[in-house]
């Protein structure tokens, strides 16, 4: 015999693909979450290294107008960035959200078709199993039939 042969074994083989995408997207959008995430940070620790640094420039006893308003300007800048990077971490996770559906779903369909190829085999398997015992039925009947004839011949023959 041929052995047991899934006749959707392709749509398998393409949801399997389909769901190996979406992981692959999922840990994209994961990553695209980190990087924002190390911007975010980044971003704070150049506001916290500029009002260090406006502390130091007003423990001096000259005080440069130009230069505090160059630090406003500057931290003004950075806490926008901050705004604008926190916007686009909600995106991020948006998009980490959705790609983990997609990848929800692909697994479930892919968990069906597998549950249907489980089933198949049991049923092949199930199958086989009842040709092999006709078959080794069969060749006990016709053991115990050879037998038997022999045994009544050499009752005959005595």
């Amino acid at each position: 015999m041929a052995g047991f042969r899934f006749k959707l074994e392709v749509v398998r083989r393409l949801r399997k693909q389909a769901q190996d995408t979406q992981r692959r997207a999922v840990a994209g959008a994961i990553r695209s979450v980190v990087r924002v995430e190390d911007r975010i940070a980044r971003l704070g620790r150049e506001v916290q290294s500029t009002l260090d640094g406006r502390r130091e420039a007003q423990g001096v006893a000259h005080v440069d107008m130009a230069c505090l308003r160059g630090h406003e300007l500057y931290r003004g800048w950075l806490s926008y960035k901050t705004r604008e990077a926190r916007a686009e971490l909600a995106r991020c996770q948006a998009s980490v959200n959705e790609e983990r559906d997609k990848l929800a779903t692909a697994t479930k369909e892919l968990k069906v078709i597998e549950k249907l190829r489980e089933r198949q085999k049991a049923r092949y398997d199930t199958w086989i199993r009842r040709q092999e015992q006709s078959a080794s039925d069969e060749a006990a009947l016709q053991t115990y039939l050879r037998d038997r004839g022999q045994s009544s011949t050499k009752v005959r023959i005595s």
